[in-house]
């Protein structure tokens, strides 16, 4: 991820929504209001507490997604570990790091080995340029996205086959980040417009700017060629 960022305001306003929640997030929030709800009212409403317990996994489950997620997405935005510590409620940077480690699903690995891993590819991205960084985020993003709903039947199968490739994309060395990239890209550009939900069409644009913009030297040598003999 890009350097550590310390300069951020205090308070920043909320950008609205580009589009409604999807289904899944409506239930997962419909799930958390029962919750709540049997819990404020001693479970003497609807929900009994047996069946608000049995909810609770999946609420626990919900809220750690999103924490992770959010994590990732201000660590895009450079915020350093100390603040999201802080945002957390955390005592120290190495504890929101592990946190972040736990929620990943990587909790037998060192953070201490995360962190360096992150920062060689970093080191490396770096020297290949703006473009490569750019199109590492943009993977993430639309990872991200792909990652948010859950693997039902109704999901196409190029979206499957996009969300594999780019979850080996993410740590991919440049020159197989951008082939996997590209081959995400094809994947997608399968699926009707109609079917891409919520924030992904834009993560889907970036993306796809981001692959045009890093093309290799020699492809865009070939294009050249091509252009000049037509």
């Amino acid at each position: 991820m890009s350097p550590e960022r310390t300069d951020l305001p205090e308070e920043t306003s909320a950008r609205p929504p580009a589009s409604p929640p999807s289904d899944e997030v409506e239930r997962r929030l419909a799930a958390y209001a029962a919750v709540l709800g049997a819990a404020s009212d001693g479970g003497s409403g609807q929900l009994p507490p047996l069946a608000a317990l049995r909810l609770l996994d999946g609420v626990r489950a919900g809220l750690d997604e999103a924490e992770r997620r959010l994590v990732e997405a201000a660590r895009e935005q450079r915020v350093s570990w100390a603040q999201i510590a802080t945002a957390l409620g955390l005592a120290s940077r190495q504890a929101a790091e592990q946190r972040w480690v736990r929620l990943s699903g990587a909790a037998t690995r060192d953070p201490a080995r995360v962190r360096a891993e992150r920062k060689r590819q970093q080191s490396v991205d770096t020297a290949y340029g703006a473009a490569i960084t750019r199109l590492r985020a943009a993977v993430v993003a639309v990872h991200r996205q792909l990652s948010t709903e859950p693997d039902g039947a109704d999901w196409h199968p190029r979206a499957r086959l996009a969300r594999t490739t780019l979850a080996l994309a993410r740590s991919a060395e440049p020159g197989g980040l951008y082939a996997l990239a590209v081959q995400a890209v094809a994947d997608l550009d399968q699926i009707p417009a109609e079917r891409l939900e919520g924030a992904l069409p834009e993560a889907l644009d970036r993306l796809r700017r981001a692959v045009d913009q890093a093309v290799p030297a020699s492809g865009r040598r070939v294009a050249a060629d091509t252009t000049e003999s037509s």
